[in-house]
C-alpha cells in the first residue's frame, strides 16, 4: 500500500503513462496508417448517421408534444416531469 497525497492506494502504478511509452505517446494520429480516400469515404454514413439522429429526435418531440398526451406545465419544470408523470 502507497499513501499519496493522505489517501491510501491499494492497486496502482506510481507513473501514470500510456502502455509503451517508448514507442507511442498519448496522441494518436489518425492520418497515420489510412490510405487518402478513407476520410471522403466516411463522409456519406457520417452524414446519414447525422440525419437519422436528428430525425429520431425530431420525430420523438412531436410525438410526446400532441394535444392527445395532455401534458401540462408544471411550476417547477424539470427534465424528471416527464418521468415521473
Amino acid at each position: 500500500m502507497r499513501s499519496l497525497s493522505g489517501l491510501v492506494c491499494v492497486f496502482g502504478r506510481d507513473v501514470v503513462q500510456p502502455t509503451k511509452a517508448t514507442h507511442r505517446g498519448w496522441f494518436v494520429n489518425p492520418f497515420a496508417n489510412n490510405p487518402w480516400w478513407c476520410f471522403f469515404a466516411a463522409m456519406p454514413p457520417a452524414l446519414l448517421a447525422m440525419i437519422l439522429i436528428f430525425m429520431d429526435q425530431q420525430i420523438t418531440a412531436v410525438i410526446v408534444n400532441r394535444k392527445e398526451n395532455k401534458l401540462r406545465v408544471s411550476l417547477n419544470p424539470s427534465p424528471l416531469n416527464l418521468i415521473l408523470q
